[in-house]
């Protein structure tokens, strides 16, 4: 395991912390992950700043096999930038099971927020069977917890935060993140098509 780094981090450093030091930083939360898993154990794990976000949110995406649906906010993209090896590797997955016949799909909602450097156009125009994503404005003083689920039985559940920026503390990322719980995600999926739904 890396040395931590020095706290308090920002949104960059944080970033660059896990691009530097991934596969050391995986390896342990890895294993928690697949006994969480394989014991189908409902327990979330707790994320306290961006840098656990990236680090579990990197495990469910290593996890997910067809359906992937996430409604974020403006900094999507820094977040799947910083994501993208798993990423691709999630939508080369979901192509390949296109192919075979399979329905999978990557849906991105993005609330209040941009194709910043026209990231997500190019995640489609790759992969155009699979990935598909809209944008929505919110009600004035609607506040949107944003939220992951991995096909049916995965999900992370953001706790409500203030636009983030690149120099924003990277302690003010905080979630739950549960690697087996079917019934959230069912709760949660469900949530997603109705907004999904709404802004088509």
């Amino acid at each position: 395991m890396p040395n931590s780094p020095k706290s308090p981090l920002t949104i960059t450093e944080a970033a660059q912390f896990f691009d530097n030091h991934s596969e050391e930083l995986l390896k342990d939360y890895r294993s928690i992950k697949d006994l969480l898993r394989n014991a189908e154990i409902t327990k979330p794990v707790a994320n306290s700043n961006y840098l656990h976000a990236l680090m579990l949110t990197d495990l469910m995406i290593e996890e997910t096999g067809h359906q992937f649906r996430m409604l974020t906010g403006g900094a999507i993209c820094g977040f799947l930038k910083t994501l993208e090896d798993s990423f691709t590797e999630m939508l080369d997955r979901f192509t390949s099971s296109r192919k075979r016949g399979g329905s999978s799909f990557a849906r991105i909602l993005v609330v209040d927020g941009s194709d910043e450097h026209g990231l997500l156009e190019g995640l489609k125009t790759r992969f155009p069977e699979v990935v598909d994503y809209r944008f929505a404005t919110a009600p004035k003083d609607a506040k949107f917890k944003h939220f992951i689920v991995g096909d049916e039985d995965m999900v992370r559940d953001e706790d409500f935060h203030a636009p983030i920026m690149q120099d924003s503390p990277a302690d003010m990322i905080k979630a739950e993140v549960s690697f087996f719980d079917p019934s959230k995600a069912k709760v949660f999926a469900s949530r997603f098509d109705t907004f999904w739904t709404a802004v088509a």
